[in-house]
This record gives structure tokens, sequence and C-alpha cells, in this order.
């Protein structure tokens, strides 16, 4: 069963992070899924926000970041990401995760969504079933960026003692651009 990788809002999970120079990614498609190893900055920074420790996994605007922990999680299994260092102003060691593997899945009979800016503003999620589902992956042409896990991937990472995230159920998954 697939499930939707999502930022854990707990006070003791949760990292809010930022750009500092947003405008050094202007033109730079962040949530394409194409490699951008010519195009990416180098160790661009990021401000953490949090009193915690930071956690293993952060987004910060459409930026996907994770931990040495977390890349080395999931180089061990095999995704298909390219990982770039951004510097932040604590020290900690982060890394952008760009998923190069996207599935055109998005059920667009069934879920309910507005195209904007060429992509599904989605507001209610239906996947369809993929066959030889990869490890982790984009859902096509979403936003915000929806990120899909095999479940066995997912149940690893909870048994694990990484931070940051939660798996939701296909039908559980809220956009959190449409607070409930």
């Amino acid at each position: 069963m697939t499930k939707i990788w999502c930022q854990d809002l707990k006070d003791s999970e949760y990292t809010d992070a930022a750009l500092v120079d947003a405008k050094a990614f202007i033109g730079i498609p962040l949530s394409s899924g194409y490699s951008l190893a010519e195009r990416f900055p180098s160790r661009p920074a990021v401000e953490l926000r949090s009193g915690n420790s930071y956690s293993d996994f952060v987004m910060a605007g459409p930026m996907f970041l994770v931990s040495d922990r977390l890349k080395e999680f999931l180089d061990r299994y095999e995704a298909n990401a390219e990982f770039f260092e951004v510097s932040t102003d604590t020290g900690d060691k982060l890394y952008f995760c760009n998923l190069l593997e996207t599935v055109d899945c998005l059920d667009r009979t069934v879920s309910e969504y507005e195209i904007e800016y060429g992509a599904a503003n989605v507001s209610c999620l239906v996947l369809v079933t993929v066959e030889n589902e990869p490890p982790i992956y984009r859902v096509a042409d979403t936003n915000p960026l929806i990120i899909a896990v095999r479940e066995d991937l997912a149940l690893k990472v909870d048994s694990s003692d990484l931070s940051g995230m939660v798996f939701k159920a296909i039908e559980e998954w809220t956009n959190p651009m449409f607070p409930s």
C-alpha cells in the first residue's frame, strides 16, 4: 500500500526552515524531477527556525531537505535522487533531495484538483496503482509536491530513529495549502 510522505508538525519533531535567498532559485525547477546537477547553486543558505534540535526531514518552501542520516538511509534504499548540500545557520549538515523518479499516477477522474500554473493543486488525492512501484517518487504534476512511498520503505523509516516525517494513507492526506 502506498503512503504519502508528510512533514511531522508535532512540536517535538517540527523544524521550520526558510531559504535565505529565494531569488537564487528563480528559474530553477526545484519540483520538476529533472536533474539539477548543472543548475543548483553552491551550498545555498537555509535558516533553521526551531528551538529543538533539527529534524532529519525539513521542508524549506519547495525544498525537500534531509539530514546526513536520512540521506544515507535513502541511498541504501536506492532512491533515484541527487543530493545537494545546503549551508545552515546552525552548522547542521542538510541536503536538498531532488527526487528524480516521477510517476504519473494521479487519478484525474476521481481526485479533486484545480490546474494552477500547469500543475494539479490537489484537494482530494486518489492515486492509481503503480506496477513495479519505486521505493520513493514524486506524483507527477502536483502542487504542492506530493511524495509517494512504498509501504515497506515507510515501515523501515518508522521503525528507525529518524525524525521529522510521518507517512499517511492516501485517503488521510490533506493538502497543507488547504488547512482543515
